[in-house]
């Protein structure tokens, strides 16, 4: 059972939108992953956490602590946004540290598909609508596929050509846990809308 914060005797969550990948994309991030880990050396390898599958994710927006009265009002947006944005791909093109290379993080790294763009401002904008502040950072999509202590300052950025699919949009719950947060799916729906 997940942590429950409160405000004001509210009931919040930790939330945020996202992309879940598809079957064969996570097949694709698997094959990334065995290949990277057979570039790493031993001691290096046990100070790194491997994204697990279920938690794979591209982030859209992200509410943060957000109370729980409102995630009704972000699934009736999610599928307003849904019906708006039709189905596309966005293209893998880089797995490098991210988002510099002295970063903890290992990512895969999406171009700005203007229907990924499209889906990013409305969510910002939905978050805005809710009276929440989005973040204010420039938009650069990504998969995080590992976390290091030490960094990955010895990995050589890989060159990618993969088109993940976006079909869907969800959103997700962060749960803390010792070694790394979870994140749960409490809402998904399919890209309907007309293509650009």
């Amino acid at each position: 059972m997940s942590k429950m914060k409160t405000r004001m005797g509210k009931a919040t969550s930790r939330l945020f939108i996202g992309i879940p990948p598809c079957g064969s994309t996570q097949a694709y991030f698997d094959e990334l992953i065995r290949r990277c880990r057979a570039r790493i050396e031993q001691q290096q390898r046990n100070q790194i956490h491997w994204t697990r599958p279920h938690d794979r994710h591209l982030t859209l927006g992200f509410l943060g602590e957000t109370p729980d009265y409102l995630i009704p009002s972000i699934e009736q947006g999610l599928v307003q946004i849904a019906g708006t944005v039709s189905r596309a791909s966005g293209h893998l093109f880089s797995l490098t540290p991210f988002p510099a290379q002295n970063a903890h993080l290992l990512a895969a790294e999406l171009t700005g598909d203007p229907n990924l763009q499209k889906l990013h401002q409305l969510c910002q904008q939905l978050i805005i609508h809710l009276g929440m502040t989005p973040g204010r950072r420039s938009y650069r999509p990504h998969i995080t596929l590992a976390r290091g202590r030490e960094g990955f300052c010895g990995l050589v950025p890989v060159h990618l050509d993969y088109s993940m699919p976006l079909n869907t949009i969800a959103l997700y719950k962060s749960i803390p846990a010792p070694d790394s947060s979870h994140y749960q799916r409490l809402f998904e729906t399919a890209l309907c809308g007309i293509p650009l």
